[in-house]
C-alpha cells in the first residue's frame, strides 16, 4: 500500500509496504530494519523469537517516546518482561501488524513524536 501524506522531506518516513518489504524514502527494505529519528538500520539476522531486552538497548540511551515493533502481518506477542522493561525506563511499547505499525509512526512522526520503530516485513 502506498502511504500518500504531506510528510516533512528531510525526515524519514514510511512510503509504502507490502506483504514483502516495506520503502522508507527510496529505499526499500524485505528484511527486517529499525527506523528511528535519524536513521535506517537494516537488521537481517532479527528473528521474532528472538527477541528480547537488549533488542531495544540502542533506544535506552535516547529514550524514544515510544517504540513501535511491527510483527509481521498477523498479530504476534513478545514477552511481557520486555514491555515491563522499556516501561520502567519510561519509553511506551506497542506490538501490532507492520502495516498499522507504519502508518502508526508516520502519524506519530507527523505530530512531532519522538518515535522509534523495529520493523518486521513478514
Amino acid at each position: 500500500m502506498q502511504i500518500d501524506q504531506s510528510l516533512p522531506q528531510d525526515q524519514l518516513y514510511f512510503a509504502s509496504y507490502d506483504e514483502t518489504g516495506v520503502q522508507v524514502g527510496e529505499t526499500r527494505y524485505e528484511t527486517p530494519i529499525r527506523l528511528d529519528e535519524e536513521q535506517v538500520m537494516a537488521l537481517p539476522d532479527l528473528v521474532f523469537s528472538e527477541v528480547n531486552e537488549d533488542t531495544f538497548a540502542d533506544a535506552l540511551a535516547a529514550k524514544p517516546e515510544l517504540i513501535l515493533f511491527g510483527c509481521g502481518p498477523t498479530q504476534k506477542f513478545l514477552h511481557p518482561k520486555i514491555t515491563a522493561h522499556l516501561t520502567r525506563q519510561g519509553i511506551g511499547f506497542e506490538v501490532m501488524i507492520t502495516p498499522s505499525a507504519c502508518r502508526t509512526f508516520n502519524i506519530l512522526k507527523d505530530e512531532g513524536r519522538r518515535v522509534w520503530a523495529w520493523i518486521m516485513p513478514h
